[in-house]
């Protein structure tokens, strides 16, 4: 892995996890997904300018490594291992690697709520049907 690779990859997940927020059909991945897309950018942009603040040198070459694949649960499992190997090019500083520890954060987060948060059993037009049954009643 290079920092290019890294960089590169975590860049990449914005557009991948904004197609698959466009492409889902479950309100609730679309809403994680969504929060992803949206909060992801400006995470990134602080570890890329903390490192090349702290290192003293631009990054030139951004390559992503990481197949989108069709699960977005899937491709955020593989994204959070990528980061954590991130890690051994940080020089053991705490200040880029709390950097990172903000974006496995993150994932872990939208991991969770891609798998635990569901939509409601009942339709909005079975409630509503059951609102208007209640009211003739």
């Amino acid at each position: 892995m290079t920092i290019g690779e890294l960089f590169g990859t975590l860049q990449q997940s914005v557009v991948t996890t904004w197609r698959k927020h466009l492409k889902t059909s479950k309100y609730s991945n679309h809403m994680a997904l969504d929060e992803f897309y949206k909060e992801m950018p400006e995470k990134v942009d602080k570890l890329i300018e903390d490192w090349q603040g702290h290192f003293e040198q631009k990054v030139e070459d951004y390559k992503n490594v990481i197949e989108p694949g069709d699960d977005p649960i899937e491709y955020l499992k593989k994204l959070h291992d990528y980061v954590k190997d991130g890690y051994s090019l940080m020089d053991d500083e705490s200040e880029l690697e709390s950097d990172l520890d903000d974006i496995t954060g993150f994932i872990d987060s939208i991991l969770y709520k891609l798998r635990e948060l569901r939509e409601s059993r009942v339709s909005l037009k079975d409630y509503l049907i059951e609102c208007m049954e209640n009211e003739e009643e």
